[in-house]
């Protein structure tokens, strides 16, 4: 069994246990996903299900009666049993699902799981002035653990007495250096914050 089928499993597994369910047929539909490894290669755990052509949605921990909504080209289902016989009699097409539950982007089983939607892709939502400075800060805090790896290279170089490492970890910490403050010269001309 593939590492990502097992992290599904254990993901379903913690979600039936930790979290109250509405209805107890939902836990049978969850169950059936959880035994059934095959199937699970079709599942993908997203954000906004609905926005899929054939998605479910599940709800935990919740005041209202809401147990999920089933949603298949567009028309929006919200039996259990039409929702069952679905999973039941097609593995062979995608099925997104979606976990609606309290602190669910704290779960770390929750997030190992979670896929971008392919029909709602997170970074669409997001206009590009907040992109691009995302994009570069996650690239500098990159080049920043970069430098750290280097300098304790360059310390153990030199604890070693090994002048040729030293000069070698010491040009390439120059490169990097010098790409960082390419980068923050273009981020200050366009007015990106720095999360220095």
């Amino acid at each position: 069994m593939s590492n990502n089928i097992e992290m599904k499993r254990n993901f379903l597994y913690w979600f039936v246990r930790h979290h109250k369910l509405s209805h107890p047929d939902v836990v049978q539909i969850l169950n059936y996903l959880y035994n059934h490894p095959t199937l699970l290669q079709q599942v993908h755990i997203v954000e906004n299900a609905a926005q899929t052509p054939r998605g479910m949605i599940f709800y935990a921990d919740s005041d209202d009666e809401r147990t999920l909504t089933f949603i298949k080209n567009s028309e929006v289902f919200h039996s259990i049993e039409i929702a069952l016989n679905e999973v039941k009699k097609d593995w062979s097409n995608p099925l997104y699902v979606e976990f609606i539950f309290p602190f669910a982007n704290e779960s770390p089983l929750y997030l190992a799981v979670l896929e971008d939607n392919p029909y709602a892709p997170w970074n669409e939502e997001l206009p590009e002035e907040a992109v691009v400075p995302l994009l570069n800060e996650l690239v500098m805090n990159d080049i920043k653990g970069q430098i750290d790896v280097l300098n304790q290279k360059i310390n153990q170089a030199i604890d070693c007495g090994d002048y040729e490492q030293f000069l070698n970890y010491t040009n390439k910490i120059k490169k990097y250096d010098e790409k960082l403050s390419k980068l923050k010269s273009q981020m200050n001309d366009r007015g990106d914050t720095l999360g220095d």
